[in-house]
């Protein structure tokens, strides 16, 4: 049976958390012809954003693509938690998966934020490449768009809870000089958690780049550590600072 939830029922949901003149305004661009290209926020508080997304997890993929696109960024957020919950279901099929792959790389400049690469890249993109060819997640990398790297990090969650880190630590050596703040928190998140599964190749690193990390990369990467091995690895970057 197809079903008959549209996206235009979500944004009524949502519009229930807007002022009124927030209201206006998201129903004046939803679903517009030409709605450009610059993103029109309505600052909605994000946990409600998704705990609203989560009824529609039936919603047919044609309507999720008209959120996906749409330049209100709590719309696009509803349409990824919408998809996160769909690759997941226990009964999504391969064929499916792939799908909801194809639609995510589609409008990936679209899901150009740090809340939005986090929503469900690990187990869109991720989840679908556990047992394929990973070098997307290397094109990414290589973009000029810092959220591609953010999403090429994010998405290796889906190995790393498999205890395969390999990924994980060949794309931090790649992205460990990256100029955004965005991702040198990616990077260390990414680090702390492989390094859960794998601790001699997180110091392996570390003992290699510490000194040149960012700080917030470094001090994501070793939050698990005891006192005195954060206060080694923080140490070489000082020393570094210092000339020594």
């Amino acid at each position: 049976m197809t079903s008959d939830i549209t996206a235009e029922q979500y944004v009524e949901k949502v519009a229930e958390h807007c002022s009124a003149e927030q209201r206006e305004l998201l129903r004046r661009h939803f679903g517009a012809a030409d709605p450009g290209t610059g993103d029109i926020d309505l600052g909605v508080r994000m946990g409600k954003v998704l705990t609203t997304a989560r009824p529609f997890t039936a919603m047919p993929l044609d309507e999720v693509e008209r959120l996906l696109a749409s330049p209100i960024p709590e719309l696009r957020a509803g349409a990824l938690r919408i998809m996160g919950d769909k690759a997941k279901h226990k009964k999504a099929t391969d064929a499916e998966r792939e799908v909801l792959y194809e639609l995510y790389m589609k409008h990936k400049d679209k899901i150009n934020s740090w809340g939005l690469v986090d929503i469900s890249s690990h187990q869109i993109v991720g989840g679908y490449l556990v047992d394929r060819p990973r070098d997307v997640l290397y094109e990414m990398a290589a973009s000029d768009n810092w959220w591609e790297h953010r999403i090429a990090l994010v998405s290796t969650l889906a190995f790393v809870g498999r205890k395969d880190v390999d990924d994980t630590f060949r794309l931090a050596e790649l992205l460990r000089d990256d100029e955004h703040d965005k991702v040198h928190t990616a990077v260390g998140w990414l680090l702390r958690e492989a390094g859960r599964h794998d601790r001699p190749r997180l110091l392996k690193f570390l003992d290699a780049h510490a000194a040149t990390l960012p700080r917030i990369t470094l001090r994501t990467a070793i939050e698990h550590f005891d006192k005195e091995q954060r206060a080694h690895y923080l140490g070489m970057k000082k020393r570094l600072a210092e000339g020594g």
